[in-house]
C-alpha cells in the first residue's frame, strides 16, 4: 500500500506541466542560480553480504562470498528532481576523477544509481568546457543503448547542461571484486563473460555509429566497469557500464585530457600519443588482459614496477612474448592462441572489431565444451 502511494505522490510531483517549468525558471532567476543537488549529510551504515555461485567447467558450483565495508549512509531529507522523477539520496556509492555516484531510490523504492559530474569550478576554462561536454556525450550514448549488457538509462538532470543523470542499480558485483580473490575463473566462465561485455560493445557501435565515420571505441575498459548482476546466487547477467571517456564516430575530444583509460589495461599504442587516435583494437587488447587475468589468476603485468613500465613503453612486444609465454596448465592451447592475439603489441596484428573477437571466442568456447 505504501509503495503505491509513494508511486501516486512521485507522479503528482514530478509532473512537468509547462506551468510548472515555467515556475522553476522563475524561481532560479529570483535566486540567481540553477538548483543543485544538496550536498549529502553522512552517517555510517551497516556492512553488506553477498553471497553467489559459478559453474566451473565439471558443472559443479563455486562458492564465492564477499563482504562489503561499511557504507557512507545520508539522510532521509535529500531529494533530487529529474525530468521523469523524484529521487532520495541513500549513499554514497562511488567516486572517480569526473564524477560522484550515488545510490538513490525513487518515491515507490526502488534503488537506482545517480551520476553526477564533479564541481570542475576550480579547473581552467577549457577543461571544465571538455569535462561537461564528456558528461554530457556519455548520457547521449546510454540513452541511444538498448542492450541488457549495457546499463540503462533511466531519468536525467531536466537543466542543460546536465549535472546528473540516473541509470540502473545492478544488484551483485564489478568483476575486479571476483578477481580479487586471487582465484582463477574456469575457461567457459571467462569466455562467457568476455563475450558477454562484447555483446555490450557491439550494441553500443550500433548505437553510434555514422555512416562514413570512423568507427566508436569505449577506452576504458577494465575490471570495475564490468558489473556481475547476480540473482538467486547465480551470476544472471553481465553488464558493461562507464562510457565517460569513449571516442565517438568524428568526435575529436580529447583536449587537455590526453591519457584516457587505465594504465593497466592501455594498449601499448596508447602511451606514445594519447588516446586521440586509438579504435577498438586497443578496447580488444584490455579485455585481453581481463580474459589473461581470468584464465590466469593474475595480472599479466606490473604496470607500476618501473621495470615493466620501461620494458612496455620500449619493446612492448618483448614484454608481452615473455608474459604469454607463461600459459596456464588448464587453458587449452587454442584457447591461449586466442588470448595472445587479442594482446597482440601492434594493432593490425590483433583482432581487428568487437564481432571477429567475439566470433573467436564463440569457437574457443564451443572448442572447449567439446573437450569437456
Amino acid at each position: 500500500m505504501a509503495g503505491k502511494i509513494g508511486k501516486i505522490v512521485n507522479r503528482l510531483l514530478t509532473s512537468r506541466h509547462p506551468l510548472l517549468r515555467a515556475g522553476d525558471r522563475l524561481f532560479e532567476k529570483a535566486v540567481g542560480g540553477r538548483i543543485r543537488l544538496p550536498k549529502p549529510a553522512l552517517a555510517m551504515g551497516p556492512a553488506e553480504h553477498l553471497k553467489f555461485s559459478i559453474n566451473d567447467d565439471n558443472g559443479e558450483k563455486d562458492k564465492i562470498e564477499f563482504v562489503f565495508d561499511a557504507v557512507f549512509q545520508n539522510f532521509e531529507s535529500n531529494l533530487v528532481m529529474g525530468e521523469k522523477g523524484m529521487y532520495r539520496l541513500v549513499r554514497k556509492f562511488a567516486e572517480g576523477g569526473m564524477s560522484k555516484i550515488f545510490l538513490v531510490k525513487d518515491m515507490g523504492g526502488t534503488k537506482y544509481l545517480l551520476k553526477e559530474v564533479i564541481n570542475a569550478s576550480e579547473f581552467p576554462p577549457k577543461t571544465r568546457r571538455e569535462l561537461l561536454q564528456r558528461f554530457s556525450y556519455e548520457m547521449e550514448i546510454m540513452q541511444k543503448i538498448n542492450s541488457p549488457n549495457v546499463v540503462k538509462f533511466v531519468d536525467r538532470d531536466p537543466h542543460t547542461p546536465p549535472r546528473f543523470f540516473v541509470m540502473e542499480y545492478i544488484h551483485g558485483i564489478d568483476l575486479q571484486k571476483m578477481l580479487s580473490a586471487g582465484r582463477q575463473i574456469s575457461s567457459r566462465v571467462s569466455l562467457t563473460i568476455i563475450s558477454e561485455v562484447l555483446k555490450g560493445l557491439i550494441a553500443f557501435e550500433n548505437a553510434v555509429r555514422e555512416k562514413g565515420r570512423p568507427v566508436a571505441a569505449h577506452r576504458d575498459l577494465k575490471e570495475e566497469n564490468i558489473l556481475l548482476e547476480i540473482k538467486e546466487k547465480t551470476i544472471k547477467r553481465v553488464v558493461l557500464c562507464d562510457f565517460g571517456v569513449a571516442k565517438l564516430p568524428g568526435s575529436e575530444l580529447t583536449g587537455t585530457m590526453q591519457f584516457l583509460g587505465t594504465p593497466s589495461r592501455a594498449a601499448p599504442e596508447v602511451f606514445p600519443g594519447g588516446a586521440k587516435h586509438v579504435d577498438q583494437r586497443a578496447d580488444i587488447y584490455s579485455l585481453g588482459t581481463i580474459l589473461y587475468s581470468l584464465l590466469a589468476g593474475k595480472e599479466p603485468y606490473d604496470i607500476t614496477s618501473p621495470e615493466d613500465y620501461f620494458e612496455f613503453l620500449k619493446n612492448p612486444a618483448a614484454l608481452l612474448d615473455r608474459v604469454l609465454a607463461n600459459q596456464p596448465e588448464n587453458v587449452s592451447n587454442h584457447l591461449w592462441s586466442v588470448v595472445s592475439k587479442a594482446m597482440a603489441a601492434k594493432p593490425e596484428q590483433r583482432y581487428q572489431g568487437y564481432a571477429d573477437f567475439k566470433g573467436a571466442l564463440a569457437l574457443a568456447l564451443r572448442a572447449s565444451k567439446k573437450i569437456g
